[in-house]
């Protein structure tokens, strides 16, 4: 890199030399600064690049204001199966660890919303174990409604966040929201899922490309699992999320207000229309989807426009 600043510094020297700067009228003047600052603002950001090459491809951030609970039993999949506003067969279908899900009210309107993830049960290889991730502060709220329809069914419900971490796994650099991972990544990514203490390590399923990775880890195995990785800035998974247009938790999906399509880009990241027909016989939602036309939608705002 110091050859790179003294040939830049070069260019400027002989350029300036060249135009005659104390000579030359002001146009020209402005055009020669504009290019050596043009310069300048290469070599800044292949100075970015390179620090970005030479560390982790991956950084994470414990997000500590999401909980899971933990749903088991011989009825697991079809008590959730008539809950949830997704499809839990997607998740033999497509071979997917993950996916993003809501529960709604009697009126059609989001309460929670959710990522469940699937794994096998360590004593019955056989049976399917069921976590739903959800916002700290609706978990018991969350617990509530799920028991609340369980009725006589075979099913399990309890609180596992005393035993699993949730944390999300961003590209490192420049580009928050990479479309593809590299080669460095997911190499990193399978490694990971391999490390003791991972519990399920899955690409989050709530845009179609890419962006982060959604990674479960044991509490008493954190230190293991984490180690060699390097910790984002507080804040980073929340801005991406916003600069994506992302909602999550009771504050951006207040309670009973918002239908499942105001709230995601994609109706496929939402609910299986085509498959959960009845459970939305009474809410405005086949209106939605027929008619195509979505009056409200969760967006990302820029304020510097303002300015």
């Amino acid at each position: 890199m110091p050859m790179l600043s003294n040939a830049l510094r070069l260019f400027s020297k002989s350029l300036h030399s060249q135009l005659g700067l104390c000579k030359i009228s002001q146009s020209k003047r402005a055009a020669a600064n504009a290019c050596i600052i043009q310069m300048l603002q290469c070599q800044r950001r292949f100075l970015c690049y390179q620090a970005k090459d030479q560390q982790s491809p991956l950084q994470y951030e414990l997000l500590n204001e999401r909980s899971l609970l933990q749903v088991n039993g011989l009825d697991a999949k079809s008590y959730l199966q008539g809950l949830i506003t997704n499809d839990l067969s997607c998740l033999d279908k497509c071979q997917r660890g993950a996916v993003f899900s809501m529960l709604l009210n009697a009126q059609g309107r989001v309460l929670f919303d959710t990522i469940v993830y699937v794994r096998s049960d360590s004593d019955n290889p056989e049976h399917r174990v069921y976590l739903i991730e959800s916002e700290s502060s609706d978990l018991a709220d969350l617990a509530k409604h799920l028991r609340r329809y369980r009725l006589r069914k075979k099913v399990e419900i309890a609180d596992v966040s005393d035993k699993l971490l949730v944390a999300a796994l961003l590209p490192a650099g420049l580009d928050d929201s990479a479309e593809s991972s590299s080669e460095a990544e997911s190499q990193l990514l399978h490694s990971l899922s391999s490390r003791p203490g991972s519990e399920c390590l899955v690409r989050d399923p709530r845009l179609p490309v890419g962006w982060a990775h959604r990674w479960l880890i044991r509490r008493d195995q954190s230190a293991t699992a984490l180690d060699g990785l390097q910790s984002a800035k507080t804040g980073t998974y929340r801005m991406t999320r916003y600069r994506l247009g992302i909602g999550e938790g009771p504050v951006d999906h207040p309670p009973g207000r918002a239908l499942p399509l105001e709230l995601q880009r994609s109706p496929a990241q939402t609910e299986s229309a085509s498959t959960k027909a009845a459970t939305w016989a009474r809410s405005s939602l086949p209106g939605l989807i027929h008619t195509g036309v979505v009056r409200k939608r969760l967006a990302p705002v820029c304020s510097d426009c303002w300015r």
